[in-house]
């Protein structure tokens, strides 16, 4: 490949590790090259060696170049040094606020190439940033170091994780400058320019650009969440997570400054992961780690991947970056790992700290990714209510009585179809063609409530029809884990049920009236045993099981195990990583129904062997 370094050439194990990649790698080292052409490892690449060129044309002289750098240890450095040192200042003081203009070659390429893209990228193994590790590439032997496999090795990431790159100095080598300091120089014979902060701050919006054509043409909920994603997304959160830990530490200005940059860029990353149909997923039982982004930079496992898939002994896996991800906590961070679900939403910030100082009130990620939830459904239903009084939707003729008695069954859709109403949502908006998403869910609710024989959905208004589509399906795929009459008789007890309207309820998210064009009053939710709660006490939040409700107060288990008696006003449910009021991992266990010993019969024959 052209992008690969001549360190391809050198080492017969990389070549031999890159011999072993699925089909269709070239496709995805093709892409990442093109997305690093807009981050700081690329930026002004091609500038350098012409201007070198330049300066050889003039016959400048060791003393001459010496004279016109003003750099500290410029007297033991040679004259190639000398030289690639003053064409990074040159174009410094040149281009220090230039970025390269954004085109759409990176939107055809995704669009010609998505089937194999997609391939690829789900063949990255779990817990893998890419395709290659650290020690694939290194070979001592070969004089390929670990400089020289940071760089090829990038053009291997999932594209998750070089848009979370971008405007990282670590992935090239250096220490992070865009977090609490800055140097505006790189003294050394590499060939990477410092960019200013305006760039950078264009590099952010290329970057952004870059993962919502990523989300759109590639990431599709599946893919999104596929075990291969599972490390990129991590480290992204990882990022994000220091917006809400700099705040903590006493570091709340960094927005005026430009500093904190690369975190706010994550963190915006996040939010569009978010909107896509990003699921908390648990990620405890992933040990082998290859690279975890933590608050002493970049931490690369030592085994390569033919170790890795032999297994990491029990002695070393302490030194892995599974270390980073789940026994440090850096300073300031609100999380508590070791007593805390290992999911994808716990590893997410809670809010700041209530006394810190917070003037751009920045909020709890995990606030952000459930609000995000419940704004598209609250979206959703006034498009929903909306087509009942518009006589040209589908849904403006059905019975309300009907309507609201089939909306208001329990446990009604999953996260996965939330997350896919999240992503169509989002797909919608950024097309341009809202109204016409519109339209698409009131005609979607209207085939939930009357499914025709090529529909999907199993919300229709006869049980009957209902179990014979799940009983086809299951036939279809040689597998019936019960029978019919198991089915009809499940459904008749669920309509049977009380709280036929909790489902309406819930979907109902009056929060955020600002942001969409109607107002919705709803009642205040029904609490029962099981759910999980919370309230405020001088100022902090607690939380709690209730075990028992009691007139207009409820018996509260807290986490502590303790029980305390709550007025029911003064509660707040709170919502987990799965979308549901119960226990925090969501394993929580809704009160089990006892089933009744049935009476034996004798039979009519043991009757006749008896006389």
């Amino acid at each position: 490949m052209e992008y690969l370094s001549d360190a391809y050439q050198k080492s017969e194990k990389y070549r031999n590790a890159v011999n072993k990649l699925p089909e269709g790698w070239e496709t995805l080292v093709t892409l990442n090259f093109m997305i690093l052409q807009y981050g700081v490892r690329e930026w002004q690449q091609d500038r350098i060696e012409p201007i070198i060129q330049e300066m050889k044309k003039r016959k400048l002289t060791v003393k001459g170049l010496r004279s016109q750098t003003n750099v500290v240890g410029k007297g033991s450095m040679k004259k190639g040094e000398l030289l690639n040192l003053r064409a990074k200042e040159e174009l410094r003081e040149n281009y220090k606020d230039d970025s390269y203009p954004f085109g759409d070659e990176i939107s055809s390429f995704l669009e010609e190439n998505k089937g194999t893209l997609q391939s690829v990228i789900r063949s990255i193994r779990p817990g893998s940033h890419g395709l290659l590790r650290f020690k694939d590439i290194e070979d001592i032997n070969s004089r390929v170091y670990q400089v020289d496999a940071s760089r090829d090795l990038m053009y291997f990431a999932n594209p998750l994780f070089t848009v979370h790159s971008l405007i990282d100095y670590r992935s090239i080598g250096y220490d992070n400058r865009t977090e609490l300091s800055w140097a505006h120089e790189l003294h050394d014979h590499k060939n990477i320019v410092s960019a200013s902060m305006k760039t950078l701050q264009s590099m952010t919006q290329h970057g952004l650009e870059i993962t919502q054509l990523l989300l759109e043409n590639i990431y599709d909920v599946s893919l999104l969440n596929h075990q291969s994603s599972i490390n990129s997304i991590i480290n992204i959160i990882l990022s994000a997570n220091k917006v809400n830990i700099d705040v903590n530490v006493g570091y709340p200005h960094f927005h005026q400054t430009g500093l904190g940059i690369h975190s706010r860029y994550n963190l915006q990353i996040l939010l569009l992961l978010f909107e896509h149909g990003l699921q908390g997923h648990p990620y405890g039982d992933i040990r082998d780690f290859d690279l975890i982004v933590g608050p002493n930079g970049w931490h690369v496992s030592q085994f390569s991947t033919e170790q890795a898939e032999a297994g990491i002994p029990d002695h070393l896996i302490q030194y892995e970056p599974i270390h980073s991800l789940t026994k440090i906590t850096p300073y300031g961070s609100r999380r508590t790992p070791l007593q805390e679900p290992k999911t994808l939403y716990y590893l997410c910030e809670p809010d700041v700290l209530p006394q810190a100082n917070n003037p751009y009130h920045v909020e709890s990620i995990r606030k952000l990714w459930m609000d995000t939830i419940k704004l598209q459904k609250a979206q959703q239903n006034l498009s929903f209510a909306k087509g009942i009084n518009n006589p040209d939707s589908y849904i403006s003729g059905i019975d309300e009585h009907q309507l609201f008695e089939n909306i208001g069954l329990p446990g009604r859709g999953s996260s996965k179809k939330t997350a896919r109403a999240l992503r169509r949502q989002s797909v919608g908006r950024l097309s341009g063609k809202k109204e016409l998403f519109d339209s698409q869910k009131r005609l979607e609710a209207a085939k939930m409530l009357y499914p025709g024989e090529g529909d999907e959905s199993y919300l229709g208004d006869d049980d009957i029809n209902v179990s014979n589509r799940i009983r086809d399906i299951y036939l279809e795929k040689g597998d019936i884990p019960f029978s019919e009459r198991k089915v009809n008789r499940y459904l008749k007890e669920r309509k049977e049920e009380e709280g036929k309207m909790r489902r309406m309820k819930e979907m109902m998210v009056p929060e955020y009236q600002s942001r969409i064009d109607a107002s919705l009053s709803l009642p205040r939710p029904e609490f029962s045993e099981g759910m999980r709660v919370s309230w405020d006490y001088r100022g902090e939040k607690r939380a709690g099981t209730i075990v028992e409700i009691k007139g207009k107060g409820a018996m509260i288990r807290t986490d502590e195990g303790k029980e305390l008696i709550k007025q029911l006003k003064v509660l707040t449910l709170e919502v987990d990583d799965t979308g549901s009021y119960w226990a925090p991992d969501g394993g929580g266990k809704r009160k089990k129904r006892t089933k009744k010993k049935k009476r034996k019969k004798k039979s009519k024959k043991s009757k006749r062997k008896c006389n």
